[in-house]
């Protein structure tokens, strides 16, 4: 959620990358994406996190302060 992301990006994940699937829960391709972002995660030892994050109504700030225009959207964070 938008109290969690910053904290999240900045400091939990530490060295991994994060790809970060913004989605929506009427957003049909959004569904099929995390099932596959979860297994390439899997597959890179901690190397790489997948999250999800809901662009909703609550956490529209976040969406606006990075550009989300349309889900499915991925963002890569070190």
């Amino acid at each position: 959620n938008a109290e969690t992301f910053w904290p999240f990006i900045k400091e939990t994940a530490g060295p991994a990358l994060v790809v970060v699937d913004f989605f929506t829960t009427w957003c049909g391709p959004c569904k099929l994406m995390m099932p596959k972002l979860a297994a390439m995660s899997a597959a890179r030892g901690g190397k790489m996190i997948a999250v999800k994050f809901e662009c909703n109504a609550a956490n529209k700030e976040i969406g606006k302060e990075l550009g989300i225009k349309s889900v499915p959207t991925f963002q890569l964070w070190k």
